[in-house]
């Protein structure tokens, strides 16, 4: 999606991140309806953890948290590989291949 376009459904939790916990395709997850009770095993992930304009309708703000998101899974992808937390000096010199 084009910087500046219209981002309604905000999650404020990385789908990058849900997609660790997939069910099946990297497009659904599982999961357990408090309210209800009920176990979905099929959900997409899509409209999991989010909410329309959770942050802002300000587009800027949500191209900025994808630049973060970015960060977050490699950072996640490199501990999960090595099994190793970073130590806090690479973690400020990661930087975001998204401009």
């Amino acid at each position: 999606m084009a910087s500046g376009s219209k981002k309604k459904n905000n999650h404020f939790v990385p789908r990058s991140y849900l997609r660790r916990f997939r069910s099946g395709s990297d497009r659904e997850v599982s999961l357990f309806n408090i309210k209800s009770g009920k176990t979905i095993t099929s959900a997409p992930i899509r409209s999991q953890c989010s909410r329309d304009y959770f942050y802002t309708k300000n587009p800027l703000f949500e191209d900025e948290f994808a630049k973060i998101e970015v960060i977050q899974k490699l950072l996640l992808d490199e501990i999960l590989s090595s099994e190793i937390p970073p130590n806090l000096g690479r973690v400020v010199e990661v930087s975001c291949p998204v401009e």
